[in-house]
């Protein structure tokens, strides 16, 4: 990479980050309308934003900061997307409901994960958050059961898995935590969770402590069950993390989650995180999103985060490597296992990844090509 492809790769990233709220700040405005003024590589824009995951609100906030500055094909070419992003996105709404209301029928206790109950519940809107999956948490006694039904309602296990008996399949959905099914010719899958993350993070919260404290979302004409914002926050941070904070939208789900929820109960965040032994997890979450997508924070967290230097030089790693993360490629095995154990807070959890990210290498061995999800 030259320095002049560099300073356009951080030019357009610059736009991108600014563009990437529901609630443009006046300091974010100003720096739209400088760097568009300045000039953009449209195309180039669009593809980014496409690969970190957050289109829909380079769409909203271009619309509403700049719309006489996009030429007229990327003008038209948004807005064809984001009438195709709002029927898809209504379209996994209706049937993530229905998914949930054949369960419930059945007696058989659900909770959506992500999708659109993140869309509606930190974005205040479905069509703002782009997804391509659905993910359900259901007890691990209940997988056999859920799974028969889904079959019987005409999904298949993915083709990835398909092939998968006994124990190859027990094992797979202990080290994946989750289990893909597809319907005919779809072109999304309804990820089935027994966990919340793989055995690799120690994240404890059982199933039932979820349900007990869970809570009901209204979306598209249909009532959910999905996790408080408390958990929610705390899974963000472990899915961020899981992705190696890898695209934009990991960073801006934290974000928006926080603006969207002023009364959250910080001291039991704090707390719950202590208790997974994921505070350096937590943190790096809360401080990636501070850091790029600033005002996000009480005080009084952010100093308490701002304390754990090796927090920050993680996060500024990280940070530097995101405007180039779409050339990047996937990191090696290598690169990933330090980057997993330098997020760990303890001895105890830094052993535990080593082992269960071994077990896992050798896993693959005996069913190559079949990658948990």
């Amino acid at each position: 990479m030259n320095e002049h492809q560099s300073l356009a790769y951080r030019r357009e990233f610059e736009l991108l980050r600014c563009c990437a709220r529901t609630r443009l700040l006046p300091r974010d405005v100003e720096q739209m309308e400088r760097l568009v003024q300045d000039g953009v590589q449209w195309e180039y824009l669009i593809q980014l934003a496409a690969f970190h995951g957050v289109r829909p609100l380079l769409q909203k906030s271009l619309m509403e900061v700049c719309p006489d500055a996009i030429p007229t094909d990327m003008f038209d070419q948004l807005l064809r997307l984001a009438r195709v992003t709002s029927m898809y996105n209504l379209f996994l709404a209706k049937e993530l409901g229905r998914l949930l209301s054949l369960l419930e029928a059945n007696e058989i206790p659900a909770l959506a994960l992500k999708g659109p109950v993140l869309a509606q519940v930190a974005y205040g809107d479905i069509n703002l958050r782009s997804y391509g999956d659905l993910d359900v948490l259901v007890r691990k006694e209940d997988f056999d059961e859920v799974q028969r039904l889904l079959m019987e309602d005409g999904y298949t296990p993915h083709k990835e898995v398909s092939g998968l008996q006994g124990i190859r399949k027990k094992l797979y959905l202990w080290q994946a935590g989750q289990y893909s099914f597809r319907r005919g010719a779809s072109v999304f899958n309804v990820d089935l969770h027994t966990d919340i993350m793989p055995p690799l993070y120690y994240y404890v919260t059982d199933f039932e402590t979820l349900w007990q404290r869970s809570e009901v979302i209204s979306i598209a004409e249909a009532e959910m069950r999905s996790c408080e914002p408390e958990d929610v926050l705390q899974i963000l941070c472990y899915h961020g993390a899981k992705n190696r904070w890898e695209a934009l939208k990991y960073i801006c789900d934290v974000a928006e989650l926080i603006r969207a929820k002023q009364g959250l109960d910080w001291d039991l965040v704090m707390r719950r995180a202590r208790q997974t032994r994921g505070e350096r997890i937590l943190f790096l979450g809360l401080y990636l999103a501070h850091s790029l997508l600033d005002d996000c924070l009480p005080r009084e967290v952010l100093l308490r985060v701002g304390r754990e230097r090796h927090v920050k030089r993680i996060a500024a790693q990280l940070l530097e490597r995101l405007p180039y993360q779409m050339h990047q490629g996937i990191a090696g095995f290598g690169e990933r296992l330090r980057f997993h154990l330098a997020i760990q807070d303890t001895l105890a959890t830094k052993v535990r990844y080593s082992c269960f990210a071994l077990l896992r290498r050798v896993s693959d061995l005996f069913q190559p090509g079949i990658e948990p999800h």
